[in-house]
Formats: structure tokens, sequence, C-alpha cells
């Protein structure tokens, strides 16, 4: 019986001292936006327990990429080089199923595409030299655990 308490007072204060769903949401995009300063025209954020990633491009062209925040799989950051841009990092995030949804311009529908098992978030690699990249790895996947989901950091093989 002194086990079953024991057990049940250290799960619930575990409980107690997360952060909830909307907090960690909230950290999340702030996070982002503090290291977006490579392309302002993009934005995320979290509604109804989906994930946008919304691009305003060329002739003020609008996509946005919308997934299940349950679906996400594996979170991965890395700095990478890109043509023209001096330093740049991606968030990448993989789906558990192999879709994401689709959306451009005015058009309220989203379109399902089966191409893709991710799509990469790009920040500043200060989010990496800051030590912010295990913070943001860590709220992803709680978050993600929050939704019923279950994802884990994508590692490297050697």
């Amino acid at each position: 019986m002194k086990k079953t308490l024991i057990i049940l007072a250290i799960f619930s204060c575990s409980l107690l001292f997360s952060q909830t769903k909307s907090e960690t949401e909230e950290w999340i995009t702030e996070t982002y936006h503090k290291f977006n300063t490579i392309n302002p025209n993009y934005d995320l954020y979290f509604e109804n327990n989906y994930l946008y990633y919304r691009y305003i491009g060329v002739n003020f062209r609008e996509m946005v990429m919308r997934v299940k925040v349950k679906d996400i799989s594996k979170i991965e950051i890395r700095q990478e080089g890109r043509k023209g841009v001096k330093d740049y990092a991606n968030v990448y995030i993989y789906f558990k199923k192999e879709k994401y949804q689709l959306k451009f311009d005015e058009d309220d529908s989203f379109t399902t595409h089966n191409v893709y098992t991710k799509f990469a978030i790009s920040i500043t690699p200060d989010l990496i030299k800051d030590g912010y990249k295990k913070r943001m790895e860590k709220a992803f996947i709680h978050l993600v655990k929050l939704n019923g989901g279950n994802a884990s950091v994508k590692q490297e093989a050697f």
C-alpha cells in the first residue's frame, strides 16, 4: 500500500509542475520568433492541436502547412549551409503518418499531401549556439505527448 501511495505522489507531483499545453505552445512560438531573423515572412503558430507554418511569398501569395501535433514523430535541429544565406538552422519536423496538409492563398481548404515525411522550419543558428536546441527539442516532445502522441529526437547514426 505504501509503494502505491508513493508512486501516486511522485506521479501527481510531476503533473503539477510540468507546463500545460498552452504554455508549451506559447514558449515554442516565442522562441521561434526570437530566432526567426532570417525571413520575417515566415510564421509559426498553434491552433486546435495543429501546428501551422505560414509563408507569405512573392506578390503576397500565402502558403500554409498544417500538421496535427500528435502526428509529429521526430524532431531534429541542425545547422546547415544555404546558398545566398550565410548561416541558418533548420528544425525538421517528421510525421508518423506520411502526410501534411497544404493551403495556398485565401482558399480555406487544405489539401493532404502524402509525398513528404518532414518539413523544415528555418531559424538562425543562434538557437543552437545559445543553448536553446535541447530546450526546443524537449518542448516539442512534451507538446506531442500532451496531444496524445509519441515523439523522439532524431539521432545521427555516427
